[in-house]
């Protein structure tokens, strides 16, 4: 029980030490950051988030170290990065003389080693270190990330490169109305998820297999809706073009209904023109009749009106001696 309390408390001084208990905790690592890794995410095969790069490529990471110590300045002397498979990798950027309050960004470029140095069926853990010196004196400060490194083979980053392909144009593909397109969009799916199997038991290449398989199934439903879009667009044209034709005869019919409608008003129109003047001519050869018996009706009355004033006279008239 004393050898277990005696081993605790040296891991527990230990981690005080690596934390900055006899070095300046006012300056410190604000923060880092991995360049343009190969895959950053959560990754199902190590069942957490890292961030890999491929076995043989550049890997950088910048690290942003901020001094904010009451000395008025300070002399870097190494940025590092340590990782599980012992092997450290330093910046070039030193020495640098970092002023108090100043923020500055050291950059690590190192060549990602191989799977038989860094084995790429386990995530690696490391460690970010920052040395200087002030006076006559040394220091460091050290950071533990929160995310794990991983080195892909070339399967492996081939087949989460494709992966990461085929699931996002399964993820955004619109809705396939021919058959034979949803028939190979469905087997696409199931190459997916049989790859997703092969690929959380370690078998990249296998994975990798299936997936360029249902990216080409996907191709070929794609293409088989586009011709299928294609063919019912040309025959929806087509029936607009008919009903549009049909629409514009029955267009012409009824113009050319109206216009002999418009003849025939035009037509009656005259002929009740025809009838308005016969009428009005009847009406006018009525009046003159009437005029004409107005008038022979004035020459009777007259006649009366002479024939009794002679009469009247006649009678009225003296006799002459008997």
């Amino acid at each position: 029980m004393r050898k277990v309390l005696v081993v605790t408390a040296v891991l527990l001084a230990v981690a005080l030490i690596s934390n900055g208990i006899v070095t300046p905790t006012q300056a410190y690592i604000e923060s880092y950051y991995w360049i343009t890794p190969f895959y950053r995410g959560y990754d199902d095969f190590y069942g957490r988030s890292i961030v890999a790069y491929k076995t043989g490529s550049m890997a950088q990471l910048m690290i942003g170290v901020y001094n904010n110590w009451w000395y008025p300045n300070i002399t870097i002397t190494a940025v590092k990065v340590w990782f599980d498979w012992n092997e450290n990798y330093t910046s070039t950027e030193v020495p640098y003389v970092l002023q108090y309050y100043e923020y500055h960004h050291f950059m690590i470029n190192f060549t990602v080693p191989s799977t038989d140095v860094a084995w790429n069926l386990i995530p690696h853990q490391y460690r970010i270190y920052v040395e200087f010196t002030y006076d006559t004196s040394k220091g460091y400060w050290s950071y533990y990330p929160y995310e794990y490194f991983v080195v892909y083979s070339i399967d492996q980053a081939d087949a989460m490169e494709t992966y990461m392909e085929l699931v996002a144009k399964l993820s955004y593909v619109p809705y396939f109305y021919s058959y034979e397109a949803r028939m190979l969009l469905s087997r696409a799916q199931t190459e997916r998820s049989i790859g997703y199997q092969y690929y959380i038991r370690g078998e990249f290449a296998t994975a990798r297999d299936h997936w360029e398989t249902g990216l080409s199934l996907f191709d070929s439903a794609f293409e088989k809706e586009s011709n299928y879009t294609k063919i019912m667009d040309e025959l929806n044209r087509a029936s607009m073009e008919t009903e549009m034709n049909a629409r514009k005869t029955e267009a012409d019919a009824a113009k050319t209904e109206a216009e002999a409608s418009m003849k025939q008003a035009d037509a009656a129109m005259v002929e009740a023109n025809a009838t308005q003047t016969e009428a009005e001519a009847t009406v006018m050869e009525a009046n003159a009749i009437l005029n004409q018996s107005y008038a022979w009706l004035m020459i009777g009355i007259g006649f009366i009106i002479l024939s009794i004033g002679i009469l009247v006279y006649a009678i009225k008239k003296p006799k002459g001696p008997q």
